[in-house]
């Protein structure tokens, strides 16, 4: 769905004018990327609505407030540099985020990617788009450490 009265911002503040990533919008300040998302990119923002953080686990929630670079890995695999519309897709197709990992997108009927569904495409910002989805990604290695 677009949203053509809010084109003109930044992904950071369609976000914040959205009202679903509060959770999301202080772990991207926390992480010290608020100013690089404000600037020009493209970008396309995963951004995990608010209920994603509270289905998380407590040793995952303690982990991201305590220890700032892993934190910074889970928000920067968030976030990937380029546009695309994703509505557009028509077959799988793999993108990769600023924490050097493949996310992969699969199009069809209920958009997904990695293991998160897409809530809504192509919210359109001017760097860029906001992409809500249902939970975190998180980065292999961040699984697979087990928090």
């Amino acid at each position: 769905m677009r949203r053509p009265d809010l084109w003109h911002r930044n992904v950071i503040e369609l976000a914040l004018a959205d009202g679903r990533f509060s959770a999301f919008l202080h772990a991207v300040r926390h992480a010290g990327m608020e100013d690089l998302l404000s600037g020009p990119g493209p970008f396309i923002l995963f951004a995990p609505i608010d209920a994603a953080f509270s289905a998380i686990s407590q040793g995952l929630r303690h982990t991201l407030r305590g220890e700032i670079g892993i934190l910074s890995r889970v928000v920067s695999h968030h976030v990937v540099q380029g546009a695309t519309e994703l509505s557009r897709l028509t077959e799988i197709c793999s993108l990769y985020s600023l924490a050097g990992r493949c996310l992969t997108v699969v199009p069809g009927r209920i958009l997904q990617v990695d293991d998160a569904l897409i809530l809504e495409t192509d919210l359109l910002s001017r760097n860029g788009y906001l992409v809500p989805i249902n939970r975190l990604l998180l980065p292999g290695d961040t699984r697979e450490s087990g928090i």
